[in-house]
């Protein structure tokens, strides 16, 4: 039986966004049943189709915690970490996989910054002056094929860096992936024990540095927008390995998506105000050319609406 590997974060991620916008969210029992919640009705798609998959989950905070641990042996060292959602480090880096829609069609773009943020030459560069001689430790939420991770160290190496070793969250281990420097991970699996590794926040519609970075097109006002992994907001299918017919993936979606409607309600009501669209940190991008101003809740009730029921509303 091969893993779902689905790693809990949206509660911490959240906490963060709540801490920085003036909000007040539901406590932490309520983000145990939200992904309890999630990973049931993920089990009832590979259960119907028997595939052979069970569905498990990694705390954030275990990442966390089991990371500091390992960083406290190198406190004379320079982090510069590639996650910005777990870890704590001396520098990040802005770097994530971008996407573009075109005619309803999602088309990777490989890697580039985040919104905001100088080019990851220029990152990389600034990081190696930062740390000004000492020996950096690259740490990263996880590693899929290693691609990314080795294309960051040739970087820092070529930019005259010296890296001590890479620690990686989650690694899923391959034959001959090396990556010319000592590597460590808090959890590991071999890739034919695994079928996929997902962010819980890639299902969450608002949550932020969930789903993938789009690239802005022209007339689009600059905010942060992302394609959840969602039916109509994102490619399921390329991206999250849910390959199932599409009335059960338009199920799956539209229960997401009410689960972050839920959660935006009840911050709404604890907080006394309500959540604008303006408010969100990743938009998602059926909302992009939306009124800023316009109540978060009410666009993306409308946007399940419309994408669950219509084709022609995917994009």
């Amino acid at each position: 039986m091969r893993k779902y590997v689905l790693t809990q974060d949206v509660g911490s991620l959240m906490s963060k966004w709540a801490s920085q916008r003036g909000f007040i969210i539901p406590d932490g029992n309520y983000f145990q049943s939200l992904t309890e919640g999630i990973v049931a009705d993920l089990q009832l798609l590979f259960d119907k189709y028997k595939r052979d998959v069970k569905v498990v989950v990694i705390l954030a905070q275990d990442l966390i915690e089991k990371m500091k641990r390992k960083l406290a042996l190198d406190e004379d060292d320079f982090i510069v970490s590639l996650d910005r959602a777990y870890f704590d480090s001396h520098f990040y880096l802005e770097v994530n996989r971008v996407v573009k829609n075109k005619k309803a069609v999602w088309c990777p773009l490989g890697e580039a910054q985040r919104p905001g943020a100088k080019s990851p030459e220029s990152q990389i560069e600034e990081a190696v002056r930062m740390a000004g001689g000492k020996k950096i430790v690259l740490i990263d939420d996880g590693c899929w094929t290693g691609d990314s991770a080795m294309n960051i160290i040739g970087k820092i190496i070529a930019k005259g860096g010296s890296i001590k070793k890479v620690i990686f969250g989650i690694l899923v281990e391959r034959d001959n992936l090396s990556f010319g420097v000592p590597t460590q991970s808090i959890f590991s699996f071999h890739h034919l024990e695994i079928m996929d590794w997902i962010c819980e926040r890639d299902f969450v519609p608002g949550t932020p540095l969930g789903g993938r970075t789009v690239l802005e097109q022209s007339g689009e006002r600059k905010y942060n927008i992302g394609a959840y992994y969602l039916y109509g907001m994102g490619d399921l299918i390329n991206w999250a390995s849910l390959d199932f017919p599409e009335k059960d993936v338009k199920s799956y979606s539209k229960k997401c998506i009410y689960r972050a409607l839920d959660f935006f309600q009840k911050t709404e009501a604890l907080s006394g105000k309500r959540i604008l669209l303006q408010d969100v940190s990743r938009i998602p991008f059926n909302l992009r050319k939306s009124d800023p101003q316009i109540a978060f809740i009410d666009a993306l009730e409308e946007v399940a609406d419309k994408l669950i029921s219509d084709k022609k509303d995917r994009c």
